[in-house]
């Protein structure tokens, strides 16, 4: 399996104002993206960027918040988790 790399930079600053709205669609951006997500249900399994394990304490539920911004059912299926690209930092 491919490494998997952070979200992508947002084109513009986030702002108070927009922040929520930033946030959710970020979200929804990485997370549609095989960069932040892959299901093969074949397996049983969602794989889920390295980042979700690290601030899994940030999350009620990673496989939730996974669910709501992706738009995909995950439920029967088991977290594993990508790879991490650190070669950015070579």
């Amino acid at each position: 399996m491919p490494p998997r790399v952070a979200p992508p930079l947002r084109n513009e600053a986030y702002t108070a104002e927009k922040l929520d709205e930033q946030l959710n669609d970020q979200s929804k951006t990485y997370l549609t993206s095989s960069r932040g997500m892959r299901i093969e249900e074949s397996k049983g399994k969602v794989y889920l960027s390295a980042i979700f394990k690290w601030y899994r304490g940030d999350f009620p539920s990673v496989k939730a918040f996974a669910e709501k911004h992706s738009g995909k059912p995950l439920q029967g299926l088991k977290i594993d988790y990508l790879n991490y690209d650190w070669s950015l930092n070579e």
